[in-house]
């Protein structure tokens, strides 16, 4: 499902690297539901919950019909990007 997003996305996907991406959103979804399976540490699933809001609202925008250059341009000034700038690929 998260390469399917990705996928979505194309290329306004924001982050330099999305497998790595995907792994930890992975690691970090299997780690909390299941008590036995490996998690993250709690930067990583900061990290990786930011990046996964900015993913969410970048692709609610495009069902809505926004440009996804204008995404873009918007999501290193927003509130919640600002959080993950560091790993923005733009």
């Amino acid at each position: 499902m998260l390469e399917a997003v990705q996928e979505e996305l194309g290329d306004v996907f924001p982050f330099t690297d999305p497998e790595d991406w995907r792994r930890n959103m992975r690691k970090a979804f299997v780690g909390n539901k299941h008590g036995d399976a490996e998690g993250v540490d709690f930067q990583t699933m900061y990290d990786v919950t930011m990046q996964s809001l900015v993913i969410a609202r970048m692709w609610v925008g495009l069902q809505l019909g926004a440009d996804g250059n204008t995404l873009k341009e918007r999501v290193s000034s927003d509130e919640i990007g600002k959080r993950v700038s560091r790993f923005i690929a733009w």
